[in-house]
């Protein structure tokens, strides 16, 4: 996607970096980047905290993959975009999520 290309350039950031901090699988991650691979709700969302995005730009991502964006009446969607404008990580956004009883964005 070209939109993944734009976003890396512009945060002057790698994709192996991206993928890392969003604590995807390699192969996996590089698959949704390149556009060869579907990517779940939560697997974007891993990659919005990897990427380091703002609420706008993870609900934009999110329906460029296919998916509804971040919604304001949805408490865990509340969660997380609240842990994105915040510059929160994915491990403590999850820790978040748990605490309001909410289901996690990342595998555990």
């Amino acid at each position: 996607m070209s939109w993944f290309k734009s976003t890396l350039e512009s945060r002057r950031c790698t994709r192996i970096e991206a993928i890392r901090a969003s604590k995807l699988n390699s192969t996996f991650g590089y698959q949704i980047i390149a556009g060869s691979r579907h990517a779940s709700r939560d697997k974007l969302l891993q990659l919005a905290f990897g990427l380091e995005l703002s609420p706008e730009e993870a609900s934009h991502m999110l329906v460029l993959g296919g998916h509804a964006p971040l919604m304001a009446d949805n408490r865990r969607d509340t969660v997380i975009a609240w842990c994105l404008a915040n510059g929160r990580g994915l491990e403590e956004t999850d820790d978040i999520l748990w605490n309001h009883g909410e289901s996690t964005v990342a595998d555990r």
